[in-house]
């Protein structure tokens, strides 16, 4: 991945669902889309929780372990 951006190409998304991080945190990232999209109004608690969440999951929202 490194030599492909120092290269000055771009991964396609086949080549990124390849790696694993990077298709976990795509994953989570649906998931808090979707809690967020079902809220008919702003809910602290629930976000208060999914900051939670996404600070003990340990992945960045670019894929990178943070353990």
């Amino acid at each position: 991945m490194l030599e492909m951006t120092q290269a000055g190409r771009e991964m396609t998304d086949d080549e990124l669902k390849v790696l694993h991080t990077i298709a976990e945190g795509w994953d989570i990232q649906w998931k808090v889309f979707f809690l967020l999209a079902d809220c008919k109004e702003r809910n602290l608690d629930l976000i208060k929780g999914l900051r939670y969440n996404l600070r003990e999951a340990a992945i960045s929202n670019i894929g990178v372990n943070l353990a």
